[in-house]
C-alpha cells in the first residue's frame, strides 16, 4: 500500500520509539525514575536547538583608527542554548569586522571578545555589548559589515550581520583628485585637496604619494607633504619618473598611520620640452624655437631613434612634424619652426621618440597667429654730407630691431603701420640699414633684410695758380682742372 521507502522508515522509527519508551514503561512503576527519565529526554532534545545571535545597529556608521565602537547584540535562548546541558557554562562571543567588500570568507578583522554565562542557561532574549577601539591600517571602504559570533565552547556559531547595513572604515583622509585626471607631464604642478574626517595627532604629516607606473605603492614616490592635523590641500610637482599609463596617487598620514582613497589610473609622461611657452600662449607663423628636450634615464630610448616634434589641433589625430633629430641621447636640443600654414587655436605640441617608442609630454593649448613683419628701402644715392634716408614699414604695434652704419649697437623703432623713416645725417660713406628682427607681445621673428644708400663724393674745382702778371686780351681760354 505504501512505497517501499516509507515502509522502511516507518519500521525504523517504530523500533526507535520502542527502544526509548520501553525503559520509561518499566520506570513507570517507579514515579521518581519515570520522571527522571522524562527530564533527561527533554534536556537531550533541547541540545539540538541552539541560541540565536542577532547583531544590532552600529552607530555611527563611519569610523577612523582609534575611534571607540560599541557592537550591540542579543542572544535568544528561548529555544536553545550554547554550552553544556545543563549549564551554566562560560560562552565566548567575538565581534568581527568583514573584509572591505563586506564578506567574511577571508580578510576578517577580529575586533574584540567577551566571556559571559549568557546563552548557556535560561530561556530569554538577553542584550549585550562588545566595546572596543577601531584598529589602524584598515583599507578605505564603505562596504564593511560587523557580526557577533559564538566561538567557544564548541563550534563557531555566527550571528546575523549588523542591522543597519554597510559601514565605512579607514577614512581618516578623503582626497579629491582632479577630474579629468591627466595626462600629466613630469614637473607639472598638482594640487590635491583632502578632508580629515577624524582628528589627527599633533605633529602629523600628510604626504601625497605617487605609485609606480603599474599602480603599485610598494615603493611610493613623494610628490609633496604638509604638516597639519586638519583638512587642507597639498601642492607639489610631479617628480622625474619614467613614462607610464598606470600611475595613481594617494595621501598617507603619519599620526595615526592612515591611507586615503586612491586616484584612478592616469598617464604621466616624461619627454619634456623645457623651453615651451606656457599653456594658453600664442605662437606666430614662421616663429623659430630651439626646444631643449629631456627623457628620464629609465625611459627606453634605443639606438637608431629619431625624435620628432609634432604639432596638432585635434588631439594628435593628425599631426605635422615641425622639427626632428636623429639621436638616442636622452637630452639635447631640437630646432623647430612653426609652420606658416598653421593658424587658429587649440594647438598642442608633443615630443615623440621613434625607437622606444614613447610619446612625451603634451604642451598646449596654443593659438597660432600671423607673425609681425617689416621691410625697408633706401633713397638710392646721395652726395657726401647729405642725409641717407631709409623708408621702413611694418606691422602696427610691433617693434623693429635694426643696425645702422655709423651708429653703434642695436636700435629699435616702434612701428605704427605707416611709412616711417630712419635717417643717417651728414653721411660721408655708404650707409647700410640691417633689419635684425621684428617682435610683438607674442613672438619675435628674425629678419635679414638690408637696404643701402650710396654716398657719392662732392665735385671739387681747382683754380689755376698764376705766377706772372696777366693782361687783358680780347679773347682767350682758361683751363680749369676739376674732379
Amino acid at each position: 500500500m505504501y512505497p517501499e521507502g516509507v515502509t522502511i522508515f516507518s519500521t525504523l522509527f517504530t523500533r526507535m520509539m520502542k527502544t526509548f519508551f520501553t525503559p520509561l514503561r518499566t520506570f513507570g512503576h517507579s514515579p521518581f525514575f519515570g520522571l527522571l527519565a522524562l527530564l533527561i529526554w527533554l534536556s537531550s532534545a533541547k541540545t539540538f536547538a541552539q541560541a540565536v545571535i542577532t547583531t544590532g545597529t552600529i552607530s555611527p556608521t563611519q569610523y577612523c583608527a582609534g575611534a571607540s565602537i560599541s557592537v550591540p547584540f542579543t542572544v535568544d535562548i528561548t529555544n536553545g542554548t550554547f554550552g553544556k546541558i545543563p549549564g551554566p557554562d562560560n560562552i565566548t562571543y567575538r565581534a568581527e569586522l568583514s573584509n572591505p567588500a563586506g564578506g567574511f570568507d577571508s580578510g576578517v578583522t577580529n575586533l574584540a571578545a567577551i566571556v559571559t554565562l549568557v546563552g548557556s542557561q535560561g530561556s530569554a532574549v538577553v542584550a549585550l555589548n562588545i566595546n572596543t577601539t577601531v584598529p589602524a591600517g584598515l583599507p578605505l571602504s564603505s562596504q564593511y559589515r560587523i557580526r557577533v559570533q559564538k566561538i567557544d565552547p564548541g563550534e563557531d556559531v555566527p550571528g546575523s550581520l549588523n542591522a543597519n547595513g554597510n559601514l565605512t572604515f579607514g577614512v581618516l583622509i578623503t582626497a579629491t583628485y582632479p577630474n579629468p585626471l591627466g595626462p600629466y607631464c613630469v614637473g607639472e604642478p598638482i594640487t590635491v585637496p583632502y578632508v580629515v574626517n577624524c582628528p589627527a595627532s599633533a605633529g602629523n604629516t600628510f604626504t601625497l604619494q605617487l605609485s609606480d607606473a603599474s599602480g603599485s605603492f610598494d615603493f611610493p614616490t613623494t610628490i609633496a607633504f604638509v604638516n597639519a592635523t586638519t583638512s587642507g590641500s597639498i601642492n607639489g610637482n610631479f617628480p622625474d619618473v619614467p613614462t607610464g599609463n598606470g600611475y595613481r596617487m594617494r595621501i598617507v598620514s603619519s599620526a595615526p598611520g592612515e591611507t586615503s582613497n586612491q586616484s584612478l589610473p592616469f598617464r604621466l609622461s616624461n619627454g619634456t620640452l623645457a623651453t615651451m611657452k606656457a599653456n594658453g600662449s600664442i605662437y606666430c607663423q614662421g616663429e623659430p624655437i630651439s626646444l631643449a628636450y629631456k627623457f628620464n634615464d629609465l625611459d627606453p630610448i634605443n639606438a637608431g631613434n629619431v625624435y620628432s616634434v609634432l604639432l596638432s589641433n585635434n588631439n594628435f589625430a593628425t599631426t605635422t612634424s615641425i622639427g626632428s633629430l636623429s639621436s638616442a641621447a636622452k637630452s639635447g636640443s631640437i630646432p623647430v619652426v612653426i609652420p606658416i600654414a598653421a593658424s587658429g587655436s587649440n594647438y598642442k605640441i608633443m615630443l615623440v621618440a621613434s625607437n622606444g617608442p614613447l610619446n612625451g609630454c603634451e604642451y598646449g593649448r596654443y593659438t597660432i597667429s600671423a607673425a609681425p613683419a617689416a621691410s625697408a628701402s633706401g633713397n638710392g644715392s646721395v652726395c657726401a654730407g647729405s642725409n641717407a634716408t631709409f623708408t621702413v614699414s611694418g606691422t602696427a604695434g610691433a617693434t623693429l630691431t635694426y643696425t645702422l652704419t655709423g651708429v653703434g649697437g642695436d636700435q629699435t623703432l616702434p612701428l605704427d603701420g605707416s611709412n616711417q623713416t630712419i635717417t643717417a645725417s651728414n653721411a660721408t660713406a655708404d650707409v647700410t640699414l640691417t633689419l635684425k628682427s621684428v617682435s610683438n607681445s607674442n613672438c619675435t621673428i628674425p629678419l635679414s633684410n638690408t637696404a643701402m644708400v650710396t654716398v657719392n663724393p662732392v665735385a671739387a674745382i681747382q683754380a689755376p695758380t698764376v705766377t706772372q702778371p696777366t693782361c687783358a686780351v680780347p679773347t682767350g681760354t682758361i683751363v680749369v682742372n676739376a674732379t
